[in-house]
């Protein structure tokens, strides 16, 4: 209800911040700017996503996790755009650095947003060899539990709210059921009960094709998007 409420006033200000984010940018001097902008655009969507894919892979998670979070957060953030201005009103940055934060801010969300919708693509192409770097874990998160008994006659995808009521009535109809959810907590402690279960993502075909579809009887869907 409180977010239906604010929405306008939440676009209406994020509307305020990209409109004064395109008026500042000052394209004077451009030309000099050029090698620097392509040198951070490259440290930004390159070599950021790559520290934050290692670093997530050595606390112990899969690579498509790293894979993901490194993507999601390869860009400058508006943050940036907050402490340049600062510096270039306590005369610590020159306008030409502020205009190359802008635009570096601005194309790093643009490339981000459509690597972003295209990184299950790129994960599926470059799985082989992401997959390698999770040898260099630091510690191993159990993030699936296998019983004995391979086949799944039910498996549920999301195990929140609904999922939980679902599994429960299942599990006291004697069912032998699966359970998928890409929320790591949620996969821990179901873990914790002893129930087959695997973090993943539904829309990922690596998961999909991991979990045998075809010899359950059902599947349920609890995930709210469509």
């Amino acid at each position: 209800d409180i977010r239906a409420r604010v929405e306008g006033l939440k676009d209406f200000f994020a509307t305020i911040f990209f409109v004064a984010l395109g008026a500042q940018l000052v394209f004077t001097g451009f030309s000099k700017m050029l090698d620097p902008f392509v040198l951070f655009l490259g440290i930004v969507l390159i070599l950021k996503p790559a520290i934050l894919f290692l670093i997530t892979v050595l606390f112990g998670y899969t690579s498509s996790v790293a894979f993901f979070s490194g993507v999601s957060l390869g860009q400058t953030s508006e943050f940036s755009f907050i402490l340049a201005s600062l510096g270039v009103a306590n005369g610590i940055l020159s306008t030409e650095i502020f205009s190359l934060t802008i635009l570096l801010t601005i194309a790093s969300m643009v490339l981000t947003s459509y690597l972003m919708k295209h990184m299950a693509n790129l994960h599926e192409k470059g799985a082989p060899i992401l997959r390698w770097f999770e040898k260099l874990s630091l510690t191993k998160q159990e993030l699936s539990y296998e019983a004995r008994r391979k086949k799944k006659n039910v498996i549920i995808f999301g195990c929140n709210r609904m999922g939980t009521l679902l599994l429960r009535t299942l599990q006291q109809a004697n069912q032998e059921v699966f359970v998928v959810d890409n929320n790591p907590e949620i996969i821990s402690r179901i873990i914790h009960k002893k129930i087959p279960s695997l973090y993943g993502d539904a829309t990922s075909r690596e998961v999909l094709e991991s979990l045998n579809l075809k010899d359950a009887k059902i599947i349920f869907s609890t995930i709210p998007s469509l």
